[in-house]
């Protein structure tokens, strides 16, 4: 192995003997001779040394003029430019089209550095407005505290307990909450809205969202003014239903209209578009198809814009003989001042069937914009021509300060649940004003869970015990009142006038029990039900009710007052109410062992009476025979 190493540096080549020699180890010697046909050229006599060393010395020099060259090369770049853009002809945009793999590059890079700058969140403790709606609601000196996370950098699930009782508190109605919440592990997520939406009623949620508005606006807002009912017409009927209209003939069909596509491309340099951005297909066929959603915004937006401008109307008067409109000789013209105030909406749609059987979609609207009653007739037909797809029926709401009265009756008949058929509608079915949606409600402090839901349900009980007679009456009353307006209506197509006379009076009298029964099971100001058992609501000195309330929890039901995320200490509150209500929580530990003792004791078999034995055998036989007839 020496010698051959020795061969590509030496200055002659070698003989034959030392070849053979060499390669005498593995190859015979015969074989050998065949093979190596040239020993005096080649491999064996190339001298490898002088040109390695010349190579090694280019690739050298070359590491080391490299940087210079480069500095040269971009100086040079440089002042070409700086000549070409003084000395250019056409002052064209600076931007290179560049390729498709170019274009498609920046369009992913634009779109991630989108997500990037959505998913860098602020500490809590620069967004006060947040801190009180984190999940864990965590305290500012818990947020810089240090943790052991987990191998993907989070925390770990052990950490995090599932259930957790909040203590919340809503500002604007002076109410406290208990509420228990569940964690739920993002695997368990529920899966995404699709699709175009179909909804046959208001959903429990969106009931309670309207009314929370309602009370919102009323109590805060000044509450609101008017009560508008919105209809289609025919022709904005059948666009609403299907996206059709009727020929001259009166024959059907669905108009359409084309729009042109164009690239979504957008830079800075200036407005082109590349050809690889083309859009694949260039026109795009739209039909008329609309939803009552979409036509109630673009009529909120317009009564926005008329309500910001103001307008001029003609002052009208109403005879009081005749009880009709006229405008005075000479004409009085009167301008309403702009309002750039908030405006407050809230609006419903339902879609029942008519006498006929057919969809008969409209929409009810609250709002707080209100007119004198000089200017209102022309204030109404000027709503109706922003509407646009049919009548327009204005009414106003007497006591828009108050909680009750009108207001409830006007958001009750826009959210009747489940009591009534709204009727089949695509899109949203109900909106309102983000300025009129109510507050969310504010975390306080979090607690640990314990037996709180038992307590809750013992709450819910008693109060149930205490609703129900209350409850039968209403519920007998409601029924009187059905009946009286029935017999009402019979009486009406008699033209029995005072038999009306007294089944009104006997209405109203009904209608006033109901709500004095209401009333009175909602003057107690607490909400606690044995369905709900997760929840209970403090009303009425709700701060008191609800520091005793927990009091008793803890000392005469044993729950913990742990806090969770939060530094406060409870322990000498906590220990006060164990020896309040010590009695208390003997008894119930006692009623808690009476129970379990119940509930282990074994179950012994029940042995029947020889009587009743001999009767049930009777009663089979007699079966039997019965049995017999019809299959022998």
């Amino acid at each position: 192995m020496e010698i051959i190493a020795r061969f590509g540096a030496a200055p002659l080549p070698p003989n034959d003997n030392t070849l053979l020699y060499a390669v005498s180890g593995t190859t015979h010697a015969a074989k050998a001779r065949q093979t190596l046909t040239a020993p005096k050229c080649g491999f064996f006599a190339s001298d490898f040394a002088s040109w390695d060393e010349s190579q090694q010395q280019i690739l050298k020099n070359a590491e080391q003029l490299t940087p210079a060259r480069i500095k040269a090369i971009s100086a040079h770049f440089r002042e070409a430019a700086a000549q070409a853009e003084s000395n250019r002809l056409v002052k064209g945009r600076k931007s290179r089209t560049g390729s498709k793999q170019a274009y498609h590059r920046s369009i992913r890079t634009r779109q991630r550095m989108s997500l990037l700058k959505k998913s860098q969140p602020r500490p809590l403790v620069f967004q006060p407005e947040k801190y009180h709606r984190e999940a864990h609601s965590a305290s500012f000196g818990d947020v810089s505290k240090s943790r052991i996370l987990n191998q993907k950098g989070r925390r770990s699930c052990v950490d995090k307990p599932l259930v957790k009782l909040q203590l919340q508190a809503r500002k604007w109605s002076q109410q406290y909450r208990l509420q228990q919440i569940v964690e739920t592990p993002p695997s368990k997520a529920p899966e995404a809205n699709t699709g175009e939406r179909f909804t046959e009623k208001l959903s429990g949620r969106a009931v309670k969202t309207i009314f929370e508005s309602a009370a919102y606006v009323s109590a805060c807002k000044g509450g609101f003014k008017t009560f508008v009912t919105l209809t289609f017409d025919n022709a904005r009927r059948r666009r609403v239903l299907d996206g059709t209209e009727y020929t001259d003939e009166g024959l059907l069909y669905s108009p359409v209209s084309f729009k042109r596509n164009m690239a979504k491309v957008s830079f800075a340099d200036g407005a082109y578009c590349p050809l690889c951005a083309k859009p694949q297909k260039p026109w795009e066929v739209q039909t008329t198809k609309t939803t009552i959603g979409a036509e109630v915004s673009d009529f909120i937006n317009a009564l926005k814009k008329l309500r910001l401008r103001g307008f001029s109307a003609l002052v009208t008067e109403r005879d009081s003989e005749s009880g009709r409109l006229y405008s005075p000789l000479p004409q009085v013209k009167a301008s309403v001042v702009p309002d750039s105030a908030e405006f407050h909406y809230l609006w419903v749609a339902e879609c029942p069937a008519n006498s006929e059987g057919e969809p008969n979609p409209h929409v009810h609207l609250l709002m707080d914009w209100e007119m004198p009653q000089a200017l209102f007739h022309a204030w109404a037909a000027r709503i109706e021509r922003l509407w646009g797809n049919g009548f327009a029926k204005l009414e106003r709401i007497r006591k828009p300060t108050a909680a009750g009265s009108y207001m409830i009756k006007a958001v009750g008949y826009a959210a009747k649940g489940s009591n009534a058929n709204q009727g089949l509608i695509r899109g949203n079915r109900y909106n309102l004003a983000k300025a009129s949606r109510a507050p969310a409600w504010e975390v306080l402090t979090t607690f640990e869970a314990g037996n709180m839901a038992g307590i809750i349900t013992e709450l819910g009980r008693k109060l149930d015990s205490w609703k129900r007679p209350l409850e039968r009456h209403i519920r007998r009353c409601e029924k009187q009142r059905e009946q009286s307006i029935k017999a009402a209506a019979i009486a009406k197509e008699q033209r029995d006038t005072l038999k009306v006379n007294k089944l009104l009076n006997r209405i109203h009298r009904l209608e006033q029990t109901i709500r004095d029964s209401k009333a009175k099971t909602k003057a107690y100001g607490i909400h606690a039900s044995t369905t709900n058992r997760f929840s209970v609501t403090f009303e009425k000195n709700a701060e008191r009710r609800i520091n005793q309330f927990l009091k008793w929890a803890a000392g005469a039901r044993g729950w913990s007052m742990t806090t969770l995320y939060d530094d406060i200490d409870f322990d000498d509150i906590r220990q006060q109410a164990r020896a309040h209500y010590q009695r208390d929580y003997d008894q119930f530990l006692e009623k808690q062992a009476y129970w379990e003792a119940i509930k282990n004791e074994p179950l012994w078999p029940e042995t029947p009476h020889p009587k009743e034995l001999e009767h049930l055998t009777a009663q089979a036989w007699h079966l039997y025979e019965k049995a017999a007839v019809f299959y022998h």
